[in-house]
């Protein structure tokens, strides 16, 4: 996700979101990356997990 789709993709999903707001200089949020993803495939039908990569989009 981009700041350009934000609002389309976050804030006028049908679904609740879950945004992650990451980096590639971020060790949490590399860790976090695996768990998200297995947390979107499991609940991809109630919940929307996305990434907005904070240093390309601030």
């Amino acid at each position: 996700m981009t700041d350009a789709d934000f609002e389309a993709e976050a804030i006028g999903a049908d679904l609740p979101v879950l945004v992650e707001f990451t980096a590639d200089w971020c060790p949490p949020c590399r860790q976090m990356g695996p768990v998200l993803k297995a947390l979107a495939f499991e609940e991809g039908d109630r919940l929307k997990v996305v990434q907005l990569d904070v240093d390309s989009n601030p």
